[in-house]
């Protein structure tokens, strides 16, 4: 049987379909997703911890050397760096329990863009800007489809 799937987005073992999500583990149907989500979850846990370590650093810049002043105000605004580069694309569904996947911020916009446009063309019929150019005409809004 020959695969006729169009491949929308590829990364190592993530592949997004016209009608599949398939990963390491998991293949999960397009028709079963419902609501796609990006996140970055540890820059709320980095981001305040690094503001007080600066406050920290900034109190008592007099008492610490330098190296205790690096340590304190330059790492955690590292960690806040490396932490703003890493995502979690949630797929939730009715169907399926959620699943969420941790991977770099601009590899999970390359996927969601995917997903998205897998969506639109599952709900259009393979024309994303069909749906538009049907519903607004010259005249205006029309009734949807």
């Amino acid at each position: 049987m020959i695969n006729r799937e169009k491949t929308l987005w590829r990364a190592g073992a993530n592949r997004v379909t016209t009608s599949f999500i398939h990963m390491r583990r998991r293949t999960v149907a397009m028709r079963d997703i419902d609501l796609v989500e990006l996140h970055r979850p540890f820059l709320a846990l980095t981001l305040p911890l690094a503001a007080m370590m600066t406050l920290v650093g900034l109190r008592f810049y007099d008492v610490m050397t330098d190296t205790e002043l690096s340590v304190a105000m330059v790492l955690p605004w590292l960690a806040v760096a490396a932490s703003s580069e890493i995502a979690q694309l949630r797929l939730h569904s009715y169907s399926l329990k959620d699943l969420e996947i941790l991977m770099p911020l601009w590899r999970a916009r390359a996927m969601r863009a995917a997903i998205d446009q897998a969506m639109a063309e599952r709900h259009t019929g393979g024309d994303p800007e069909g749906v538009w150019k049907r519903r607004f005409t010259a005249t205006g809004p029309t009734s949807g489809d």
